[in-house]
């Protein structure tokens, strides 16, 4: 019941129909006193959140390994941005300001430490300042197959501190994900997850790949966190109430129809 009271105080009376929407929306809020907001957007690739005008980006890659990264995928490598800070996290160990807002796109789910993620988004805000998240609702992308993150994983993984993430993520990655078209999860044409048809022979092949990555020092790209909007409400509310997190939901949207996200406005 706490959690529902929590989500429907936090709906708008306004309805966004679009991200687009929402990032305007976040982006007035950050306006103050008629001045255009400092905006920081995290791992924007060949997506920006907001073109057009003065953008601070952030990424593990430099502008060229992006570039040569997407080519090598095939995608429209023109649509990267030039990033302006590069480092393994967004902290202020390597973003050397403070922003009105900070945007973020499928962002949240690649983190190896959630908890010091959001800290990390608190010390490089303004006061008052908003950070916006667009986060994928597992049921409607490829992690269909994939239970929830929980609490105590969130916990475990700021306890733990790894540098990388865990070999249960790498292989719920390669074992248990399935096709990413979101319509066809809206229709419950739901496929079958990449395990199937594997023998353990394969899955140890899995784990020495892991191991090898790990051993070099090489970032294992894969989704550490599993969320529905609910259950996100639900874990982000106890780390508010441990004290972990300063940040305040001021605005959720819920994942809408034929769609595969819900999205997050916080505020410092």
């Amino acid at each position: 019941m706490k959690i529902r009271k929590l989500i429907q105080s936090w709906l708008s009376k306004d309805h966004l129909g679009s991200r687009e929407d929402f990032v305007m929306y976040a982006t007035q809020l950050a306006t103050i006193k008629g001045r255009s907001p400092s905006i920081l957007e995290i791992g924007p690739y060949m997506s920006p959140l907001v073109t057009g005008q003065k953008v601070d980006t952030f990424d593990v890659l430099t502008k060229e390994e992006l570039v040569s990264r997407a080519n090598s995928e095939g995608g429209p490598s023109y649509l990267i941005p030039d990033v302006t800070w590069v480092g393994p996290e967004a902290s202020n160990q390597f973003i050397r300001a403070k922003y009105d807002l900070i945007l973020s796109s499928h962002v949240v789910e690649h983190q190896i430490d959630l908890i010091a993620h959001f800290q990390n988004i608190d010390s490089l805000l303004h006061p008052e300042g908003h950070y916006a998240a667009l986060i994928p609702d597992h049921r409607y992308c490829f992690d269909h197959f994939n239970l929830p993150s929980t609490i105590i994983d969130v916990l475990m993984a700021h306890i733990v501190k790894n540098g990388n993430h865990s070999l249960k993520s790498f292989l719920e990655d390669r074992l248990t994900t399935g096709h990413n078209v979101t319509d066809r999860y809206w229709k419950k044409d739901f496929g079958a997850p990449k395990i199937i048809g594997k023998s353990f022979s394969d899955v140890l092949d899995l784990v020495a790949e892991y191991r090898k990555t790990v051993s070099n020092e090489i970032y294992v790209d894969v989704h550490a966190w599993k969320f529905t909007d609910r259950t996100f409400i639900q874990i982000f509310s106890i780390l508010k109430d441990m004290g972990l997190t300063t940040l305040e939901v001021v605005k959720i949207e819920p994942v809408k129809r034929g769609n595969n996200e819900f999205w997050i406005l916080f505020r410092k």
